[in-house]
């Protein structure tokens, strides 16, 4: 059995899909789905579906970086009342991305980093409060992440204190998360014939501190890549990992799936 332990089937683009998602989902032994808000409409569906789905859905709550400029005071306490939810399992995906600045005034680089950090902070805190895992997403921002998180290691309660979503780092970028006891999931993206960097991470990072997911529907694992990502797909990235750490691929599902349930405190 395997968990894609982030996937996103509360989008617009599986709106008439999930269910046919789902049901390949389990035809390919996927046996927990794990979606992620990014805003709060967004999380407010994942909680929809972990109660159409109990026991085999569960949400994650929060507001993506990328919507942290136009989030309001009216959004994140609605995350807040989403996050008591028994359905609940972690508050995400939330942190920091610095892609794309080229463009914008040092002003406004300035303001947008101002924003997403104390957003980020907010989140960190609701996680402390309500003793749940963060689920953490990061692009260009590894080390300022790391930063953050050290500087407020007061606020990481729970045990472990969360994941680093899709991680697309370095070697040396994955250690300061390894070294606060974060899981590291791997997307579809170290199946890609030009991820030779991210392939040695997944081969460095100790088995059981990792987990895999499909970011569906992005990020198509090979070879489905180009194609609309979906739960099933996973095995494709776990197979990967698995060929890469010389492992069978029933050794890697179920590391990754008794990690999972570690992560997210589900019972097995």
């Amino acid at each position: 059995m395997l968990i894609d332990t982030h996937c996103h089937l509360n989008l617009k683009a599986f709106t008439d899909s999930y269910r046919d998602a789902i049901a390949r989902a389990k035809e390919n032994g996927v046996g927990t789905i794990v979606n992620s808000g990014t805003q709060a409409p967004t999380s407010k569906r994942a909680v929809e579906f972990a109660r159409e789905f109990p026991r085999y859905c569960y949400a994650t709550v929060a507001i993506h970086p990328h919507h942290a400029i136009a989030a309001t005071a009216a959004d994140f306490e609605k995350i807040e009342s989403l996050s008591q939810a028994p359905e609940v399992i972690a508050i995400g995906e939330t942190g920091l991305d610095y892609y794309r600045e080229e463009d914008l005034s040092r002003e406004e680089v300035k303001r947008r980093h101002d924003v997403q950090q104390e957003l980020f902070l907010r989140h960190l805190t609701l996680a402390h409060e309500r003793r749940l895992p963060v689920s953490i997403h990061s692009r260009n921002a590894y080390r300022e992440l790391a930063e953050l998180m050290t500087a407020h290691k007061s606020l990481l309660a729970a045990d472990p204190p969360g994941v680093m979503h899709c991680f697309t780092g370095t070697v040396e970028e994955v250690k300061p998360f390894l070294d606060l006891g974060f899981f590291i999931s791997f997307s579809g993206i170290v199946t890609f014939d030009d991820a030779e960097e991210l392939k040695q991470v997944a081969k460095y990072v100790p088995l059981d501190q990792m987990v895999v997911e499909t970011d569906a529907p992005f990020l198509a694992p090979e070879p489905m890549r180009g194609k609309k990502n979906e739960p099933a797909f996973v095995r494709y990235t776990a197979e990967h990992i698995a060929e890469l750490r010389i492992l069978s691929f029933q050794e890697f599902a179920e590391a990754t799936t008794k990690n999972a349930y570690r992560l997210f405190h589900l019972e097995n």
